[in-house]
């Protein structure tokens, strides 16, 4: 069994590496986050649906939920008009936060240009 990363397991799993059973405990997070968002440095953030979707997807499949919450705990910079970046330092994920609702609508691994 692959350890699901949270309190009781402080390591931080950032890439499933193509792992199927990893990639399989990402899902009911991300539900969760978009049905009730997340938590990050007393901010509330949630995922679009969008986003959520594109998480499933080639190229972010392996993304992990820690990699996220690695991101938005980091100071955002400008991004385009009517958002804001966050990325993770260790990882160079991006992830696109509409400021004005605290609302995740784009989330691309480093490999993305």
């Amino acid at each position: 069994m692959i350890p699901i990363p949270g309190p009781n397991n402080p390591k931080k799993i950032y890439n499933a590496g193509g792992d199927l059973e990893l990639r399989a405990t990402r899902r009911p997070i991300f539900n969760n986050w978009l049905n009730t968002g997340v938590e990050v440095a007393e901010k509330k953030f949630i995922l679009n649906k969008h986003a959520y979707n594109s998480l499933f997807k080639s190229g972010r499949k392996d993304i992990m939920p820690d990699d996220v919450l690695d991101a938005l705990s980091t100071s955002p910079i400008k991004g385009e008009p009517g958002s804001v970046i966050y990325i993770n330092p260790m990882t160079g994920t991006k992830v696109f936060v509409n400021p004005d609702y605290q609302e995740i609508v784009g989330i691309h691994p480093n490999s993305f240009k």
